[in-house]
C-alpha cells in the first residue's frame, strides 16, 4: 500500500527510507542540490539513524529540505506522535535559515497508514520576506514495524513561483506500510499510571514482587557441606 503520489514540480526524488518503503517528493524546476545539507541530530535516541538528508535550492526563489530518520517502535503508543512531531519541528526550524515570525501547526491526522502534520508560517531572510511550508510524515514498515519519520520543509521568497505548498504536499510513500504497533506492557503501565495512579501502582508492585520471586527461584541453591 502507498500514499498518494507526487503531484508537482520536475521529476520527483525517490529514496529508500525503510524496509521496502520509499519516499517520493517532487522537485521544483531548476532545483540544484546543495552539497552541504543541514545536519540532523539524533544523538541520545537509541537505535535511531538518519536515512535521508537532502537540500535543494532554486536561485532567487527559495529552498527545499528533506530529512528522514528510522528507528525502533517499541516505545510507541497513541499520542506519542505529538511528541515526535514537536521534536521534528524543533529540528527543522533550526535548519530553515529563516527568522520565523510565526509557524502555525494544523491538527495531526491519520490516513492510509500515514500519520502527518502540516505547518505553515512566514519569516524573513537576508533577501526579504519568505513563506514557510512544513510537513511531517510518520509511518511503520517491515516485520518489526520500525518507525520512519520524514520531514519536508520549503522556504519561498515572497512573490516567487516556487509553489512550496504543492511541493510539500507532493511527499508520499511507496511500498508496504504497516499498522502502528500495539503499546508495549511498559508503555501501557505508564499510560495507566497517568489515568489511574492507584491501580497502576498496585500493578507495578505486583510485577516487582514477581520479578524478585523469579530471581530467587533461579538463584542456585548452596550445596550441602
Amino acid at each position: 500500500m502507498s500514499s498518494s503520489g507526487a503531484r508537482a514540480g520536475a521529476s520527483p526524488i525517490s529514496a529508500e527510507v525503510g524496509p521496502e518503503v520509499r519516499l517520493l517528493v517532487a522537485l521544483p524546476e531548476g532545483a540544484r542540490e546543495v552539497t552541504e545539507a543541514p545536519a540532523v541530530n539524533v544523538g541520545g535516541l537509541p537505535g535511531v539513524s538518519v536515512v535521508l538528508r537532502k537540500g535543494f535550492r532554486v536561485a532567487d526563489a527559495g529552498s527545499l529540505g528533506i530529512g528522514c530518520v528510522r528507528g525502533p517502535s517499541d516505545k510507541w503508543a497513541p499520542g506519542v506522535e505529538e511528541l515526535v512531531f514537536a521534536r521534528a519541528t524543533s529540528i527543522a526550524k533550526g535548519s530553515l535559515g529563516v527568522s520565523l515570525e510565526r509557524l502555525d501547526a494544523r491538527p495531526i491526522r491519520s490516513e492510509n497508514r500515514v500519520i502527518e502534520q502540516r505547518l505553515s508560517g512566514e519569516g524573513t531572510t537576508g533577501a526579504g520576506g519568505s513563506l514557510v511550508e512544513m510537513r511531517h510524515l510518520l509511518v511503520f514498515a517491515g516485520e518489526a514495524r520500525e518507525g520512519v519519520l520524514c520531514s519536508v520543509a520549503c522556504v519561498e521568497a515572497r512573490g516567487a513561483s516556487l509553489k512550496c505548498s504543492e511541493l510539500v504536499s507532493s511527499a508520499s510513500f511507496q511500498g508496504s506500510l504497516m499498522e502502528p504497533p500495539p503499546p508495549s506492557l511498559l508503555v501501557r503501565l505508564i499510560l495507566a499510571s497517568a489515568e489511574r495512579p492507584l491501580h497502576a501502582g498496585a500493578l507495578v508492585l505486583v510485577l516487582g514482587i514477581a520479578a524478585v520471586a523469579i530471581v530467587l527461584v533461579r538463584r542456585p541453591r548452596p550445596r550441602p557441606l
